[in-house]
């Protein structure tokens, strides 16, 4: 199960700015990509942690943080599914 963050969550999990977030991102420090056809950008939580590691960050940060994740196409059916049941 991949999980995605967008740039403002990131930011929140490591207590900068969404600006901050998004020049590591640019510069290569935060590893993601890009929505097609948009200029918004995504980043998978084992890049986060990775670059929470690199930048000495502390990983109980990310696992206290860890709210309101962009679930993937199969997440979000297995939970409307779910829904559906009861």
């Amino acid at each position: 199960m991949k999980q995605i963050l967008t740039t403002g969550q990131a930011a929140k999990i490591c207590r900068v700015s969404q600006q901050t977030i998004i020049r590591c991102f640019d510069g290569g420090q935060l590893h993601g990509f890009r929505v097609p056809g948009s200029r918004f950008r995504r980043i998978p939580v084992e890049a986060l942690r990775d670059f929470m590691v690199l930048m000495k960050l502390p990983a109980e940060w990310l696992d206290a943080e860890f709210v309101n994740i962009i679930p993937t196409a199969a997440q979000a059916a297995d939970l409307e599914a779910e829904l559906a049941i009861t």
